[in-house]
């Protein structure tokens, strides 16, 4: 539903590596010659002779990214820096042989790594990691260590590898993985069969590189051990999808529209907090670190950054935050009157009633996010940049809080403002992303998560681009859903403001604004407080709006009021057939727990 226009002009810049081939569905594999099927109990792929050795490796079955057959943990603790050169991925079609192959270059790296009881963590992970001549950036995230039988006095290493286009938002997932003995490690070989580009072609990158390993003792090791497992012991527990079928003994209809199935990389349902979830699908075989995979979530970020940013400012500062004037804390500068009485909310609401495109009020979507000022400000890599192309939009003829138009620079505008009125109360050195990552994040053992970024050269900050440029696993996702769900408290902690919260997630029929998005079963859907309110019938009295997060491919977080929890992560091309449906999450999540007794 929730459209973010960025997507294609990342894909028009990866259109200058590769040649596209027509999207693979989810049966289909590479045709290469390595082996692609599960390595059971021996292994096969990925051998040490064949890491050690000098011939060139082909892609393989993701299982062999694990531990293979009988194993044992790691010889030692290993710590010290992994300089990884610049070198050249091979790229190909997904879909065969036939499309010529391509290079993409993966930037060069020094990485700090520690491994210690089977963990292998780079200290640097979960941001972005690039060097300066690079196209592409990288996310690391924490891996595992651990012996076979066959490596003799060797150990294995294997961790997640997220390989993000500079400053955009096309991303492909996958993994890395090497030997190592002491100082001694083999060739470190980087695999990636699954992607966040919804309207782009899908393609298959791999390659191995020879690589060089200092020791080094990194006194922050134990430390960010501890914090780690410490955030994953907050972690939601998980099972299988047939676990949900057989805890609702009968069955169920499908989760996900057959239209985009081909194309969902992972979805699930939270429920009495465990998550019932697919495997995390590749070309390659189930994605071995499924629950770090980070999803370029797009518009989900306005919901869960916004929105979320919004009801702890107004937990922390007041619900009269809602109504201050976007002008007080925003260094615009308008060529009209039109944001005199312009506010945080209905910045939040997109209704700010400043803009061009279809000055009538209609009754059908309005997505003004196509249009070439609000790419330019997209594209904008500055606070003062964006507010210059703002302000040359003109006033509509009706007020502020009236009329949705979608508009992602709203979001932004909002996010600079709320960082402003942030560091007018706490000081120079204190802004909105310290405020939610230590405020919010911290406490339920999230991380702070990759987030694209606008440099504001007056304040010397960093603003989050709430806008639609968050980098979530499913885990973040599910624990800033659950909060809201849970009226803002965590732990008996009241983190967001509880009232603002309630109306946050309230499926009452009346609130919102028209958005002009019709369904098919229950009418027009609308907008409030930056969630999609999806209308939901259930039986023949009970008719309410479910709040949804939507993103760009037909990302989608629904928050539904049985207080479980549907997610969906896919690359589905925008506006194809079934890629803003979420009538079976919705559906399912009635029948396991029914919305209304």
């Amino acid at each position: 539903m929730t459209r973010k226009r960025s997507a294609s002009f990342a894909v028009a810049l990866l259109s200058a590596v590769f040649v596209f081939g027509h999207p693979a569905s989810a049966q289909e594999t590479y045709a290469g010659a390595g082996r692609n099927d599960d390595p059971g109990s021996v292994r096969e792929a990925l051998t040490l002779d064949q890491l050690t050795g000098d011939a060139r490796l082909d892609p393989v079955h993701y299982g062999n990214f694990l531990p293979v057959g009988p194993t044992a943990p790691a010889k030692a603790g290993w710590s010290g820096t992994l300089t990884i050169p610049a070198f050249e991925l091979y790229a190909q079609s997904a879909t065969g042989l036939g499309a010529s192959r391509q290079r993409v270059g993966f930037p060069g790296l020094e990485v700090d790594l520690f491994a210690q009881g089977g963990v292998l963590l780079l200290l640097d992970h979960d941001r972005f990691l690039s060097s300066p001549d690079a196209g592409w950036e990288v996310i690391l995230s924490a891996g595992q260590a651990w012996t076979e039988p066959a490596d003799a006095d060797w150990s294995r290493a294997s961790f997640p590898v997220t390989l993000v286009r500079k400053g955009g938002s096309t991303t492909f997932n996958g993994a890395a993985t090497l030997a190592y003995r002491g100082d001694q490690v083999s060739r470190l070989f980087l695999q990636f069969g699954q992607e966040g580009i919804p309207t782009g072609g899908k393609h298959n990158l791999w390659g191995e590189v020879p690589v060089s390993f200092e020791a080094r003792d990194h006194a922050t090791g134990p430390e960010v051990l501890a914090q780690f497992q410490a955030a994953r012991a907050l972690d939601f527990p998980e099972q299988g999808w047939q676990a949900l079928l057989a805890r609702a003994d009968r069955d169920l209809p499908a989760f996900d529209n057959p239209l985009v199935r081909s194309n969902v990389t992972v979805s699930g349902l939270l429920v009495d907090g465990t998550v019932y979830r697919t495997d995390c699908h590749t070309r390659f075989g189930p994605y071995p670190f499924c629950d770090r995979l980070r999803h370029p979530v797009f518009s989900v970020s306005k919901s869960l950054g916004a929105a979320t940013a919004m009801l702890r400012l107004a937990e922390k500062y007041g619900v009269d935050v809602f109504e201050t004037r976007l002008l007080d804390h925003l260094p615009l500068e308008p060529l009209h009157a039109g944001w005199d009485e312009v506010t945080f909310a209905d910045a939040l609401n997109m209704a700010t009633g400043i803009g061009d495109l279809t000055p009538q009020r209609v009754a059908h979507y309005v997505d003004t996010d196509g249009t070439f000022l609000e790419s330019e400000i997209w594209r904008a890599p500055t606070v003062q940049d964006k507010l210059r192309l703002v302000a040359a939009y003109r006033d509509y003829p009706w007020g502020p809080g009236e009329v949705l138009r979608y508009k992602s620079s709203e979001t932004m505008l909002l996010a600079i403002a709320m960082d402003r009125f942030i560091r007018a109360r706490e000081g120079p050195d204190y802004g909105l992303w310290d405020m939610m990552t230590r405020e919010v994040f911290a406490p339920l053992g999230v991380p702070p998560i990759p987030t694209r970024m606008a440099w504001d050269a007056d304040m010397h900050a960093d603003i989050p681009r709430f806008d639609g440029g968050m980098f979530p696993t499913y885990q973040e996702v599910l624990k800033l859903a659950s909060l809201m769900a849970d009226g803002g408290v965590y732990d008996g902690v009241q983190i967001l403001h509880p009232d603002l919260t309630r109306a946050a997630m309230s499926t009452d029929t009346t609130r919102g604004l028209p958005s002009g998005w019709h369904y098919a079963e229950g009418g027009e859907a609308t907008y409030d407080m930056s969630f999609w309110l999806a209308p939901h019938q259930t039986g023949r009295i009970c008719n309410l709006r479910v709040p949804l997060m939507s993103g760009f491919g037909g990302n989608y977080v629904a928050i539904m009021p049985n207080q479980t929890i549907g997610f969906r992560f896919t690359d589905n091309p925008d506006n194809a057939p079934g890629t803003y449906d979420s009538f079976g999450m919705r559906q399912v999540s009635d029948i396991v727990q029914p919305f209304c007794e």
